[in-house]
């Protein structure tokens, strides 16, 4: 299924199981993708398949083999794609593409190099940036470290920044290592002081999602990896362990009440997640 960093090509190749990951071929004879994924009630090709485009897979190939991970860039923003709404409401031009900063987080790439919240990017290292999902793209693909020019609009003025990009591996490893919940499909681990400071929490609290298994309650219910969840019923999370006691107590009464933080909007709001 569908992971966190995502650019699929949509074909009507068949793709069926047992040959997901077999090559994307154009009439040319190049290869375009490696088929990844259908949409299909029957389990069979219905005409819906997904590739994972052949330069995303160049990008992670060549950083298995240089680093034998996949290395990924980090800016330290929360951002929305521009809607036709934002476009009325900022008075930009119709039909504008871009990707607007929500949420700066404290002592990261960004902030250091001065962006600023109400940001519109337009285009990141010389490429059009039009939606979230692509630019999230392409700050992942970039290597930890480089250099890289971002081309703003603030206030109707086109600015360039100039940001170092950081290290993703190095920002999730802070957590120190993850507590399974089979019963959410999840994995938690404990708000460290570090992680509170590069997410711009006001304190460290609440066990942050590191983790979502496919088809599992938690992402059945929309929780995404970098939420925050700060209590459990009514009571306060304040470890790992503590949040599985409350779970498991929880399940008794067939579903439960988790007050969360969302990781890509900063919006908190409770959920109800069923349990049976």
């Amino acid at each position: 299924g569908p992971t966190g960093y995502e650019d699929f090509i949509q074909t009507d190749a068949s793709i069926n199981p047992g040959n997901s990951g077999g090559p994307l071929i154009n009439l040319n004879g190049e290869v375009i993708g490696i088929n990844s994924l259908i949409v299909s009630a029957s389990r069979g090709s219905e005409g819906l398949g997904f590739s994972i485009p052949s330069n995303m897979v160049k990008t992670i190939s060549e950083s298995l083999i240089k680093h034998g991970k996949v290395v990924r860039g980090y800016l330290g923003v929360n951002i929305q794609s521009i809607t036709p709404e934002l476009i009325q409401g900022l008075k930009l031009e119709r039909n504008f593409k871009g990707v607007i900063i929500t949420n700066i987080l404290s002592d990261s790439p960004a902030s250091r190099a001065g962006f600023e919240q109400g940001d519109i990017i337009i285009f990141y290292d010389g490429k059009k940036t039009e939606s979230s999902e692509q630019l999230r793209n392409f700050v992942a693909a970039t290597r930890p470290g480089r250099l890289v020019k971002v081309k703003v609009l603030r206030d109707n003025d086109e600015l360039e920044i100039s940001v170092k990009i950081g290290d993703l591996e190095k920002i999730e490893k802070q957590a120190g290592a993850g507590k399974e919940n089979d019963l959410l499909g999840l994995t938690v681990e404990k708000v460290t002081p570090e992680i509170a400071r590069n997410l711009g929490l006001r304190k460290a609290a609440g066990v942050i999602v590191t983790d979502i298994q496919q088809e599992s309650v938690a992402a059945r219910v929309g929780i995404n990896n970098g939420d925050i969840i700060f209590r459990v019923g009514n009571r306060e999370v304040n470890d790992t362990e503590e949040f599985s006691s409350l779970i498991s107590e929880a399940e008794k009464e067939g579903s439960v009440m988790l007050l969360l933080r969302d990781g890509r909007s900063g919006r908190v709001g409770y959920i109800i997640v069923p349990l049976k």
